[in-house]
């Protein structure tokens, strides 16, 4: 069946609907009807709406002995079918000692919860509708949580003190959480479906941002360096201010700044060059915050696909 769209004003396009659709549910004017969407399809209903729940089943295999092995293997299937949309996931095993894993991993997610469990399985159900959630703001979330990182690793370089690896790690993960969402949400939305290639590149980059940082500070932490030069804080400071202006960038409707993200990197890079020339010992943390830079220039060239509509 097939209608054509009228237009009603400015902004809105309207259609009609099967006069049988409407007698069979003794439809009449001013009573209310549903609407859902899904991916690119508009669903009509006078009934309320109950769409599809997706399911995905895992049996799992372990390693005897290697928590941490496992533990990562089962945070990367979970991640995985929570990153595709999946609202209910099955998970078999053969020891209970999973349960353990599995519950930390669901814990690591929004929304997921271990709601029906046995000796030998469990399922993990979402508890979050897109209503609950709202990209925008849940990116944004990743953005403040590396500027924090970024303020603690210039607070504890003046210092000279390195004590908050703990406070880092669990930053990282917050916005390993917030990654997940935002892929979920470009997954699941058709709003992103044109360019869901280009917006999941730039929320891995952004978060792979704050992994680095984390591993920044793991480096400080273990050698307590006492003497970063002047030039080297200077450089710091240049990379964070890059990383903000990426971050005005991707907030901004015009192109304005991404031909200035361009230029700037080849100018932070001529810096790095001329630090590296003097051999000094900061070489190690100049290159794990040149990485940075790749990473900001990288996504810039997505933004732009974004953008360029």
């Amino acid at each position: 069946m097939k209608r054509k769209l009228v237009r009603q004003g400015a902004a809105t396009m309207m259609v009609s609907l099967p006069a049988k659709w409407i007698k069979k549910l003794n439809l009449n004017k001013g009573d209310e009807i549903d609407l859902a969407e899904e991916d690119d399809k508009l669903i009509i209903s006078g009934k309320s709406i109950e769409i599809a729940k997706k399911t995905i089943d895992y049996d799992l295999k372990l390693i005897p002995k290697r928590e941490d092995e496992n533990y990562r293997y089962i945070r990367s299937l979970i991640g995985s079918a929570y990153r595709k949309g999946y609202d209910s996931v099955k998970l078999k095993f053969e020891k209970t000692s999973a349960l353990k894993l599995i519950q930390k991993a669901a814990d690591s997610l929004i929304g997921y919860e271990v709601m029906e469990q046995s000796e030998n399985s469990c399922t993990i159900k979402s508890m979050i509708s897109k209503a609950d959630v709202d990209f925008d703001s849940s990116f944004r979330k990743i953005f403040h949580v590396i500027k924090l990182m970024q303020k603690i690793i210039l607070e504890d370089i003046n210092k000279k003190k390195f004590e908050r690896l703990a406070e880092i790690s669990q930053l990282k993960n917050t916005g390993w959480k917030f990654r997940d969402l935002c892929l979920r949400i470009i997954s699941t939305d058709s709003e992103f479906k044109k360019d869901s290639f280009a917006y999941s590149i730039i929320v891995w980059s952004v978060e792979k941002i704050s992994s680095q940082l984390n591993r920044i500070y793991n480096y400080l932490s273990r050698k307590n360096p006492k003497n970063i030069s002047q030039e080297t804080l200077k450089f710091i400071k240049s990379i964070n201010n890059y990383f903000e202006m990426f971050e005005k960038a991707y907030f901004s409707e015009t192109l304005d700044l991404n031909l200035q993200i361009s230029i700037t990197k080849e100018d932070i890079f001529k810096q790095s060059y001329k630090l590296f020339e003097k051999k000094q010992q900061n070489n190690v943390l100049i290159h794990l915050y040149s990485v940075i830079v790749r990473r900001i220039y990288d996504m810039n060239s997505s933004l732009i696909m974004i953008k360029s509509k």
